[in-house]
């Protein structure tokens, strides 16, 4: 009878746990989203970023935000002082790869950017992590699997 009492307690535990990290989870990403829409709401309206969706429509998308909020990402005189090109699909409508020589010219290393709903792009991992688009496509998809499950 013990048994019985104890696995229902342990079960009950563990429902209560589960249910709280979903409501936590929740309201984080409750919080998340008004801050975005807090950001977008103070600045010029991006009509490329989707709040619902969480992402741009395309690079160009990504380029007029950046540009709209006053950064310089994609200034030409910035991706050339960086010898940077940029790949012009974007996955997930936020991460796209750049590639970067290494300053003495004797190799190209990719790296995943990520597009911020303020406009901003931050780097996904390190700098020049990856030694072939490929490499840095396949990170990006992983990196979509780990937020989903």
């Amino acid at each position: 009878m013990m048994d019985r009492t104890a696995e229902r307690v342990q079960r009950e535990r563990e429902i209560l746990k589960s249910q709280a990290r979903e409501r936590e989870r929740a309201e984080r990403e409750e919080e998340r989203r008004d801050l975005d829409r807090a950001l977008l709401a103070n600045g010029k309206p991006n009509r490329n970023y989707d709040i619902e969706r969480e992402r741009y429509r395309g690079i160009s998308g990504i380029r007029e935000a950046n540009r709209d909020a006053g950064f310089h990402w994609f200034d030409a005189d910035t991706l050339r002082f960086f010898g940077s090109r940029i790949s012009e699909a974007s996955f997930d409508g936020r991460y796209f790869v750049t590639s970067e020589d290494n300053f003495d010219r004797s190799a190209r290393l990719y790296s995943i950017r990520e597009a911020m709903s303020d406009g901003q792009v931050d780097t996904v991992g390190d700098f020049q992590e990856y030694a072939t688009r490929a490499q840095a496509i396949a990170a990006i998809a992983r990196l979509k699997r780990e937020g989903e499950g």
